[in-house]
C-alpha cells in the first residue's frame, strides 16, 4: 500500500496527534500514549449514565454526563512528569497556529 491509498483508508489521519516527534521525555510519552486516561474517564460516565432510565433530551444527556466528569475529576491522579508539558504545549499551539492560517488561506481563495 502506497503512501497514497494509506491516506485515503485513513481519513483525517493528518489530523491525528502523534507525540513521537515533538521531544517529550520518554516517561511523558508513555504516560500519553495509553488511552488508560480517557477509558478511565468514560468509565466513570458510563457507570453514572447507567442509573438513567430515561433519556429525555440532548441537554438532559449533556448535564449527566458533565456530572460524571465533575465527580470522576475527584479520582484522578496529577499526571506524572506533567512539568515536561510545556513543550507539548508549544508544539499544539504551532499546530493550532498553522492550522487556523491554513483555513484562512482557503476561505480568501474561495
Amino acid at each position: 500500500m502506497n503512501v497514497t491509498d494509506y491516506r485515503k483508508h485513513w481519513k483525517g489521519l493528518e489530523e491525528t496527534l502523534t507525540i513521537k516527534h515533538v521531544g517529550l521525555t520518554k516517561l511523558l510519552e508513555r504516560s500519553l500514549c495509553s488511552t488508560n486516561i480517557i477509558e478511565n474517564l468514560n468509565g466513570s460516565v458510563r457507570q453514572m449514565a447507567r442509573r438513567v432510565k430515561t433519556w429525555k433530551t440532548g441537554t438532559m444527556a449533556l448535564r449527566w454526563v458533565a456530572t460524571a466528569v465533575s465527580d470522576a475529576k475527584r479520582k484522578f491522579r496529577r499526571l506524572r512528569w506533567y512539568k515536561n508539558m510545556s513543550k507539548l504545549l508549544q508544539y499544539l499551539e504551532a499546530c493550532d497556529h498553522r492550522l487556523n492560517k491554513a483555513v484562512d488561506q482557503d476561505e480568501m481563495a474561495a
